[in-house]
C-alpha cells in the first residue's frame, strides 16, 4: 500500500512516498527554484553552434541550457521561444531544458507534435488493448506519452487529463503571442506533485496526506477532475503532532545525510562519495561474531543488496557506483546477491548499468544523473575540513526551522524570539523575508532575530509571553 505524505512550509514543500510505512521517494521543492516541470517564455542570450545548444534568458536573472536538435539550424540570439525545464540546477550548471512546452499530469504527459506512446508498464498491464485509447487520444493533435498509472483509470478520466493538459499548452502559446518578454508561465510545483501522484499509483490510487490547509483545497478542485479515486483517499492532517513525525518519516529523512546505515543482521553500510564516484562499503559490524558460517554471509549480503539499492534510489546517486560486499567464495552466491540487486532497480526511472560481482566481492554500476544528490543539496564543503566531512548547510538549517514554526503556530499562534549563531545569523538576517514572510502574512505573529555570539547551536526558538 503506497501513501504520499506533502508537508508544506511555505517558501518549501517536502513530499515522501511511502510503502508499508518505508521510504521509497523523498522530493522537495522551493518557491523561485527552476526545477523540472517549469515552464517559461525565454529569450536565446547565447547560440553555440559548436555543441549545438544555448543559453536562454527566462527572467529573474536566470538561465537554462537548451540542447538543440543538431538538424536544426534555425536558433538565433535574441529569438523567443517556449522552454521546458528538464533537470534541476547543479552546483555550477545551468538547469537544463528542451525547447517547447511540455505539460505533465498524474496519467500523461502532452508536448508538442502528433506522437502517441504508452509505457512498457500500462501495456503490460492493458496487454494489447490501448489501440481505442490511441485513436482518441490521436484526435488532440499532442504528443502524448501514457503512463503506467494510467492502466487502473477509466479511459474517459485519461482523455480529460489530456485535454486539461492540451488547454494548458494553449494558455503557454497565447501567453508567447501576448509577449516576448522572459518570464515563468508554470513553476513546475503542480508537475512535480503529479510525477509523485504517478510514482505512488503505479498498481493503484496511492493514498494521500497534505498539512497545508490552502494545498488540499486545491487539490480537491483538481483531482476531483483528472483522479476521482485518489481524491477520495485524500485527507488533511491536523493535530498536535506534526504530519511526517505522525507517519514516522522524520527519522527515515534524517538517516539519508548519514554516511553510516545499520543492517537489522547487525552489520552495516557505509557511504562515501568523492570526486564522482560514490562507494558503498559492507561491513559485519555487530554480526562479525555470526559471520563464521557461509550462510550468515549471504545473508548479510542479501539484505545489503536491497538496502543499498533503495538507499542509492533514495538518495539520489549517480555516476558510478562501488558495491563492496562481503567477499563470497561461490559463484552462485555472488549470483544469489546480484539477482536481489537487480531486482531492486527493475521500477527505477533512470538509465542504469550493473556489472556481475567480480571475485573480489565488489559490484560496479552506472546510474543516470536527474539531480544532486540528497547529499548535495543539503549540505556544503566544510571550510575546516576542506571537504572531508560535511555539515547542513544554512539553507537546510533554515527548512527545519520553517517546519517547526509553521508546525506550532498551526497548533496556537504565538510571537516568537529567534536566537542565532555566528554562523547562521548573516545568512538568515538578510534573507528573513523570503523565509518568514509567508508564515508572517499567514498568521499575523511577530519573529524577533537576536544575534547571540556565545550560542554554540545554530538557532534557539523561544515563544513571547
Amino acid at each position: 500500500m503506497f501513501h504520499l505524505y506533502i508537508s508544506e512550509s511555505p517558501p518549501y514543500c517536502r513530499m515522501a512516498l511511502t510503502q508499508d510505512g518505508q521510504l521509497k521517494l523523498y522530493r522537495t521543492m522551493a518557491a523561485g527554484e527552476l526545477m523540472a516541470g517549469t515552464v517559461a517564455v525565454g529569450r536565446i542570450s547565447k547560440w553555440l553552434p559548436g555543441i549545438r545548444g544555448a543559453f536562454v534568458d527566462v527572467g529573474h536573472e536566470q538561465q537554462v541550457f537548451v540542447a538543440c536538435n543538431r538538424e536544426d539550424d534555425s536558433f538565433k540570439e535574441g529569438q523567443v521561444h517556449l522552454v521546458s525545464v528538464t533537470r534541476a540546477a547543479e552546483s555550477g550548471k545551468k538547469a537544463m531544458a528542451k525547447m517547447g512546452a511540455s505539460a505533465r499530469g498524474v496519467f500523461t504527459v502532452v508536448e508538442s507534435g502528433h506522437e502517441i506512446r504508452f509505457s512498457r508498464g500500462y501495456r503490460r498491464h492493458k496487454d494489447g488493448t490501448e489501440s481505442n485509447l490511441k485513436a482518441a487520444l490521436a484526435d488532440l493533435n499532442r504528443s502524448v506519452l501514457v503512463r503506467t498509472s494510467a492502466h487502473w483509470a477509466s479511459d474517459d478520466a485519461v482523455l480529460a487529463e489530456c485535454q486539461m493538459l492540451s488547454d494548458r499548452l494553449d494558455g503557454f502559446a497565447s501567453e508567447l503571442q501576448n509577449s516576448g518578454t522572459p518570464r515563468i508561465l508554470d513553476s513546475g510545483w503542480q508537475a512535480g506533485m503529479a510525477e509523485m501522484l504517478s510514482a505512488g499509483s503505479r498498481t493503484e490510487p496511492v493514498r494521500v496526506a497534505l498539512d497545508h490547509a490552502p494545498r488540499f483545497e486545491e487539490w480537491q478542485t483538481w483531482l476531483g477532475q483528472v483522479a476521482p479515486e485518489i481524491k477520495q483517499q485524500t485527507r488533511l492532517h491536523s493535530g498536535p503532532t506534526g504530519l511526517f513525525d505522525a507517519s514516522k518519516i522524520t527519522s527515515q529523512v534524517s538517516a539519508l545525510r548519514q554516511s553510516k546505515v545499520w543492517l537489522k543482521s547487525g552489520g552495516f553500510m557505509l557511504f562515501n562519495s568523492r570526486h564522482g564516484i560514490t562507494t558503498i562499503d559492507v561491513n559485519t559490524g555487530k554480526g562479525s561474531q555470526k559471520m563464521q558460517t557461509l550462510n550468515n554471509q549471504v545473508k548479510v549480503n542479501l539484505e545489503a543488496a536491497d538496502v543499498a539499492a533503495q538507499q542509492i534510489q533514495l538518495r539520489e546517486i549517480a555516476g558510478l557506483i562501488v558495491v563492496d560486499f562481503v567477499s563470497l567464495k561461490l559463484q552462485r552466491d555472488r549470483e544469489r546477491v546480484e539477482q536481489v540487486f537487480r531486482a531492486a532497480f527493475a521500477k527505477d526511472d533512470l538509465k542504469t548499468r550493473i556489472e556481475p560481482i567480480n571475485s573480489l566481492g565488489a559490484l560496479m554500476m552506472s546510474r543516470e544523473k536527474r539531480a544532486e544528490s540528497r547529499t548535495e543539496v543539503e549540505s556544503k564543503m566544510c571550510a575546516a575540513c576542506k571537504g572531508e566531512g560535511r555539515i547542513t548547510s544554512e539553507d537546510a538549517l533554515c527548512r527545519e526551522l520553517l517546519v517547526t514554526l509553521w508546525h506550532e503556530n498551526r497548533l496556537e499562534t504565538r510571537d516568537w524570539t529567534l536566537h542565532l549563531n555566528n554562523r547562521l545569523y548573516p545568512f538568515l538576517h538578510k534573507q528573513s523575508d523570503y523565509y518568514f514572510a509567508p508564515l508572517i502574512s499567514q498568521f499575523g505573529n511577530q519573529i524577533q532575530i537576536v544575534h547571540d555570539g556565545e550560542q554554540r547551536e545554530p538557532y534557539k526558538l523561544l515563544p513571547i509571553d
